[in-house]
């Protein structure tokens, strides 16, 4: 049973402990923007996503299947370069 559901702009530290990425909503202005996404508290660890952006294709809408989930263990963390902003769903346990 999920504990919390994480839905707020990101900061780099999304949420710490186990839980599963339930979708993404990415946005830039930037000509490309890379998110990478960790399993762990800080910019390093796991890498459990990639993804490319640019403006001309944003906003992006990213949404896992519930019988293909992407989880975590440690935590989820995310990087971010300036001008690009991302929305998270995430439910921890």
């Amino acid at each position: 049973m999920p504990k919390t559901l994480y839905a707020a702009d990101a900061g780099p530290d999304v949420h710490t402990g186990a839980g599963k990425l339930v979708a993404l909503l990415l946005s830039t202005s930037a000509a490309n923007a890379l998110l990478t996404i960790y399993d762990n508290t800080a910019a390093s660890g796991t890498v459990l996503l990639n993804v490319s952006i640019n403006a001309y294709e944003s906003p992006v809408y990213i949404r896992f299947p519930d019988d293909v989930p992407l989880t975590f263990t440690t935590g989820l963390y995310l990087s971010i370069p300036a001008n690009t902003y991302a929305h998270v769903w995430a439910i921890g346990f």
